[in-house]
Parts: C-alpha cells; structure tokens; sequence
C-alpha cells in the first residue's frame, strides 16, 4: 500500500517466495513500477483496483498504462475508512481519471461473464441499474420498468431502498435479510456507508 522504493520492491520479495503465480491477487499495487508490473504479467498474477481509496490514501494510482498492459485488473471498493460509496462510484472515479472506461467495455472491467442471458442496464454509464438479469431471471428493477412485468412477478420482488439512490425491486427478501443483519449490526444498517431500508 505505499508509493515509496521499499514498497515498489515488494512484488521481487513475493517472487523470490515463489508465492507471485495466477492465483495471486495483489490489492491496490500502486508503488509497483514498470519492471514490477513486467514481472506480475508474466506470471500471470492479477490485481485489484480501488482508485477513490488509493487517491485518498496514498495521493495517487495506477496509470493507464498499467490498465492497458494486459494484466488482469478488477475494479473493486476498499474499506469504508478509505473509501466513500460502491462500484458505482469506483466507476465514476475511474471515468473521471480519464483511464479509457467506456460503457462498452464496462463488463470486462467487471469480469462479467460473456453471457447472452446476462444483462446489466443503466440509463448512463456509471448510473445506478435499471436492470440486473442473471441466469434470465430479474434480480434488480428499477420501477418504471418493473410497471410493465406481470404481477406474478412483481410478487416475487421486494423494495430496496439504498439512501441517495432511486428505489428498485429485487429477487432478495429485504426485509428478512435487514432483520437479520440488525441482529448482529443494530438498527442502523448501512451497505457502503448508505442506509438501507425495505
């Protein structure tokens, strides 16, 4: 997680363990520099990318370059201490950093399956979803959409309601699900720093 010689240092240290292969996932992976990154794409390591975190933490990430080089990259969320919101706000800061996001290529960043029967749709790139259909079955609706399904399937669906974002229908027993959560968390349940409620 730092910038400085020691850290860039650390991928030769994880080679020399043998531990450095295609089942390595290194987190953030700022500090590494190009001869590093040479290393971690030939032994087919992969990486995890949570650029709001790593600029509040560390001032700066990876660079375009990097993302263009051919080692596997996940856009992912990093602690709630470092970092504000979900995926859709990665998203946002990855597309405001200018590192050749585009909403074609959104699913490959995801590491999405290439799948017909899969579909995620927003009104905008970086835009909460409309939709969320896995194994053709709608798991997320957003409510102008949901007014035209059948009611036998809208009674398959519960609302969610996630603070700053529009109310949607999804294939999850919301009300079970914060129930049981507060057993453990309290009243005041929170997914990525937004309270949620049925």
């Amino acid at each position: 997680e730092g910038t400085d010689d020691a850290a860039s240092e650390e991928i030769f240290k994880l080679h020399q363990l043998g531990v450095l292969n295609q089942q390595t996932v290194l987190i953030h992976a700022v500090g590494f520099r190009e001869e590093g990154w040479r290393l971690i794409r030939k032994t087919g390591a992969r990486t995890v990318w949570c650029p709001s975190s790593n600029l509040f933490m560390l001032g700066r990430t990876i660079s375009r370059e990097v993302l263009a080089s051919g080692v596997p990259i996940a856009l992912g969320t990093d602690s709630p201490l470092t970092a504000e919101g979900d995926l859709l706000d990665e998203l946002r800061v990855a597309l405001a950093l200018g590192h050749g996001y585009s909403g074609c290529r959104t699913a490959r960043y995801l590491g999405l399956p290439q799948r017909s029967e899969d579909w995620i749709a927003a009104p905008a790139f970086g835009e909460p979803p409309e939709l969320v259909v896995i194994g053709d079955r709608i798991r997320l609706i957003g409510l102008r959409l949901a007014r035209r399904l059948p009611l036998h399937i809208c009674h398959e669906l519960f609302p969610l309601q996630i603070e700053t974002r529009p109310l949607v229908l999804v294939r999850w027993n919301v009300p079970r699900l914060i129930e049981d959560a507060a057993t453990y968390l309290g009243d005041a349940i929170r997914l990525a720093g937004r309270s949620v409620a049925a």
